[in-house]
């Protein structure tokens, strides 16, 4: 006889139960994978760049227009002092294709923009030691 038998999962109705715990694990699992796979592929194509000695008076959107010429940029975002609202002289611009990318930087590294000279290179990872400045004090509870 099929069914549940001294609490063990077994087949009813011609279902199997131990399958039907295992379905959201593997669901989640895909998912996991397919994410996975979308942003290693993502960094392989993409590039984020560094644009430094920005004029304070440069937005996002002036930034991104810079950049466009060169291929189609993902992201373009100027830094701001989160206490003022004023720009901290730097910004980021995340381009969809390596290559493109690649030429921006030789183009536009020491070019002017709105009065300034403007550093460009690939972005660096921030460090351990850079991604929490000041250092966060432990909690005791």
């Amino acid at each position: 006889m099929d069914g549940f038998r001294g609490g063990q999962i077994g087949s009813v109705d011609g279902v199997d139960h131990q399958f039907l715990i295992f379905v959201p694990f593997v669901k989640q699992l895909m998912y996991l994978l397919r994410e996975w796979h979308a942003r290693s592929h993502e960094q392989v194509f993409s590039m984020n760049i560094y644009v430094g000695n920005l004029s304070y008076q440069v937005t996002s959107e002036e930034l991104r227009q810079a950049f466009e010429r060169f291929g189609q940029v993902t992201s373009a975002n100027v830094v701001m002092d989160k206490l003022t609202g004023r720009s901290k002289g730097f910004g980021f611009v995340e381009m969809s294709d390596k290559a493109s990318a690649e030429e921006a930087i030789k183009q536009l590294d020491g070019a002017d923009l709105k009065g300034r000279t403007i550093r460009v290179n690939e972005a660096r990872p921030r460090s351990e030691s850079q991604s929490s400045f000041p250092p966060r004090r432990a909690r005791h509870v």
